[in-house]
């Protein structure tokens, strides 16, 4: 018989459970334009500074201090 691994559900299911609790919140919320139109905002900026965080990070290179790099530690985070 397998043994019960809880860590091993919950990491399986962790999407899942989160694109659920999404949905509700789109269908439960109600957001008025001026929020909805804030959020996106809000949403697009983060998607522009990963974005720009990703793009300008060169891997297996030198440490990173310049663009993004130079406002924050950790600007793919910040995003």
């Amino acid at each position: 018989m397998p043994k019960f691994n809880l860590e091993k559900i919950v990491y399986r299911w962790r999407v899942r459970a989160a694109s659920i609790g999404l949905i509700l919140a789109i269908i439960f919320a109600r957001p008025d334009l001026t929020s909805f139109l804030t959020g996106l905002g809000v949403c697009f900026l983060g998607l522009l500074i990963r974005t720009w965080s990703a793009g300008h990070l060169r891997k297996e290179k030198e440490l990173a201090i310049s663009g993004p790099y130079q406002y924050t530690r950790n600007p793919l985070y910040l995003g």
